[in-house]
């Protein structure tokens, strides 16, 4: 008898039935699909990386626009994302010392400011929703913009989120 013959009988014996082999076979491929989809997910995660420059080595016009809203602030960390290989800028942040960071995309146009222990400079939420804000929300200081597919995404220090299109129409609050 070969092996496998003989484990097939003796398993046989124990449960009374021999097991299905297509089922196994099914078995099988699901736990090396699932195990393939973990590794890639993990790979995709770490696929990018930060990479600490000098804010001399930033894009003028990210430069010009640091040195323009946050004058007052101290630079602690500059961070260039970058892909796996290191070979492709994805965009860059900047961390203040008090904790003010923004991010910016790789063509330089800001992404996100988030302000820890100060509020976001008025010179670069629109004046439309400025006035909104002034109008319906007693001047509360932004402390988060964010630009968004649909347009803007703000957090008042209030902890209220306001939603804006690009037309700078309010949409709503989450």
């Amino acid at each position: 008898m070969n092996k496998r013959g003989f484990f097939l009988s003796k398993l046989k014996e124990k449960s009374g039935a021999a097991p299905d082999r297509n089922l196994i076979r099914k078995v099988m491929k699901k736990l090396l699909a699932t195990l393939s989809a973990i590794l890639a997910l993990s790979a995709s995660t770490a696929s990018a990386s930060d990479r600490i420059i000098d804010f001399s080595a930033l894009p003028q016009p990210i430069q010009q626009f640091a040195k323009a809203n946050f004058k007052d602030k101290k630079v602690a960390v500059v961070k260039e994302d970058t892909n796996f290989f290191g070979a492709v800028t994805e965009g860059y942040d900047i961390v203040f010392a008090d904790g003010t960071e923004i991010d910016f995309s790789s063509d330089g146009t800001w992404r996100e400011v988030s302000a820890k222990t100060s509020s976001v400079p008025n010179a670069i939420i629109p004046e439309q929703i400025l006035g909104y804000i002034r109008d319906n929300f007693n001047s509360s200081p932004v402390v988060q913009i964010e630009r968004k597919r649909y347009g803007y995404k703000l957090e008042l220090a209030s902890k209220q989120e306001l939603k804006f299109n690009k037309q700078f129409v309010f949409l709503g609050m989450d």
